[in-house]
């Protein structure tokens, strides 16, 4: 048993780790309630929380440089008026702009 609280005279829960049992003793009834851990859940919000540490961080470091190339080489793949002298030199210049905007507003 983790803790209590009891809300009126005749209802209270009881909380016992992660699951609860409330007790309505004029009613005389009461609801269990047990938390299953998500396996898919669980995983995510620990890459989340980054408790992995060195192996997730080497791992994103890699991603990241895979979709840095990936970029870098998609802004040469097309020529002529869809390319970098065209509407990708306008994207491009955008996407550095919002970059620019944002180290600017928030972490200066």
């Amino acid at each position: 048993m983790t803790g209590y609280v009891r809300s009126d005279r005749h209802r209270f829960m009881i909380f016992l780790g992660t699951n609860s049992l409330e007790i309505a003793t004029l009613a005389r009834s009461y609801r269990y309630e047990q938390v299953e851990e998500r396996w898919l859940l669980h995983t995510f919000n620990r890459l989340h929380l980054n408790e992995l540490k060195n192996e997730w961080v080497f791992f994103s470091d890699f991603f990241s440089l895979g979709l840095f190339f990936m970029a870098l080489s998609g802004l040469f793949l097309n020529k002529g008026r869809n390319g970098l002298k065209g509407r990708g030199g306008w994207l491009a210049l955008a996407g550095v702009m919002a970059s620019v905007l944002f180290i600017g507003l928030y972490l200066i």
